[in-house]
């Protein structure tokens, strides 16, 4: 996500991934992409005990929608990561809150993605993932490279920057990565690589259920 730090939904994936590193012994990478004026953010990432921060930053990324946001930052986890095991987002961002770079993320990699993990355990010979859509639950095998996403962290765990963690963090380095350092043309990402364009923004009004409802009483006598 371009907001890793300040969206709460990215912050539950971070938990469910220092969960494994904490049980399991998994290594944390965390790929965020926007300018390069929220690295100072990205760095308190380290205080939550990620390995790496990635920062993925380039003026040729600005204005990418959904499809070159999922291709960019694909094209960085090929490059970076090809061992990676498992990909954990938040389910949507605060911008457009649209919910759909993390599975078109797992598209441009070729992997499935499954929604809302609400349990996540590390067997012998796979991962074992417990997924939830509206009233049902869908228990996954993951044997091989998979994408979740997460609506809320894990039960019962509670991941805290300590103050000795977070004076760490501040002599960490977010590593910068640019659209160059993949070979990235300019017409795969940015305006000219997106195939929807954001006309204006607005901020959601919050009407509550009984403004939105009407009832009309017709008494008869």
């Amino acid at each position: 996500s371009n907001e890793v730090f300040h969206n709460p939904a990215d912050l539950n994936a971070l938990a469910w991934a220092m969960k494994l590193k904490q049980m399991y012994g998994f290594k944390v990478f965390t790929v965020s992409m926007g300018p390069l004026s929220v690295a100072p953010q990205i760095r308190q990432l380290y205080s939550y005990g990620v390995d790496r921060a990635i920062l993925l930053s380039s003026k040729t990324l600005i204005g990418s929608d959904t499809y070159a946001t999922a291709y960019a930052l694909g094209e960085l986890i090929r490059y970076y990561f090809p061992d990676y095991e498992l990909i954990l987002c938040g389910d949507k961002t605060l911008d457009s809150e649209t919910g759909q770079v993390p599975h078109s993320l797992a598209m441009a990699l070729g992997i499935m993605s499954f929604p809302n993990i609400v349990q996540l355990s590390d067997k012998e010979t796979c991962l074992e993932a417990t997924c939830v859509a509206e009233s049902d639950r869908l228990k996954v095998l993951m044997k091989e490279k998979m994408l979740f996403t997460v609506t809320q962290g894990p039960r019962e765990y509670v991941n805290l920057p300590e103050i000795k963690d977070i004076i760490e963090s501040e002599s960490k380095e977010v590593e910068i990565v640019t659209s160059e350092d993949l070979n990235m043309k300019d017409e795969d990402v940015g305006q000219k690589g997106s195939y929807t364009k954001v006309i204006s923004l607005h901020e959601k009004n919050a009407v509550t259920k009984r403004m939105q409802q009407n009832f009309v009483f017709n008494e008869e006598k």
